[in-house]
């Protein structure tokens, strides 16, 4: 590891390279854990950002409001466990 920054444009390369060969789980996991071992700069967490978006599927409804029920999933997951932890 040389802890070179990537640049915006590098970044999302990475990712799109990540998600268009369908890598093993081992190896794009790799190159996300260096960039968080060196620290990730804004530049590249933009360009990861916009690889992201630029990929995401953008879903319509007739609905006017939603409710994200995976986020309320995931959060009480981690409060039953924070709280199992401290009666321990």
């Amino acid at each position: 590891m040389r802890g070179e920054d990537l640049s915006r444009a590098e970044a999302a390369e990475l990712l799109d390279a990540c998600l268009i060969l369908r890598l093993p789980t081992r190896s794009i996991a790799a190159p996300l854990i260096a960039l968080q071992v060196k620290g990730e700069t804004f530049e590249e967490l933009a360009g990861l950002t916009e690889a992201m978006r630029e990929r995401a599927v953008r879903i319509t409804s007739r609905q006017a409001r939603f409710v994200d029920t995976a986020a309320r999933v995931r959060v009480a997951s981690r409060l039953s466990m924070f709280r199992r932890r401290q009666r321990s």
